[in-house]
């Protein structure tokens, strides 16, 4: 079911979080990655289409909700990483395929 997704921030392993800030307002399957500097993405899907948000080390929103791949993304888990300044992202397509696409712009363009 697609729900509005929220997001916490937490110092303390978890003990207490913040109060939750609203990451989209509907969407499903959502994914977290942090690079070594702080910069956090969410990824998630809504209908067809893969979106994400881009956030600063501080928690501000750099780029908002936007798609990144328009069609074809199937209702399954998605998974984002980082490595060697590179974002990964993957989804599974209409196929059930799994697919990964790439950002080395910090999130900005995916291929």
């Amino acid at each position: 079911q697609t729900c509005a997704l929220p997001i916490y921030y937490t110092d303390d392993e978890g003990v207490t979080t913040s109060v939750a800030v609203t990451v989209a307002s509907a969407g499903k399957n959502p994914s977290v990655a942090i690079n070594p500097i702080g910069k956090r993405i969410v990824l998630y899907t809504n209908s067809t289409a893969l979106y994400r948000v881009v956030y600063d080390p501080m928690g501000n929103v750099i780029t908002s909700s936007s798609a990144i791949v328009a069609s074809g993304v199937a209702d399954a888990p998605t998974a984002i990483g980082w490595r060697l300044d590179k974002w990964y992202a993957f989804y599974r397509d209409s196929t059930n395929a799994l697919i990964q696409i790439t950002s080395s712009d910090d999130g900005e363009t995916w291929a």
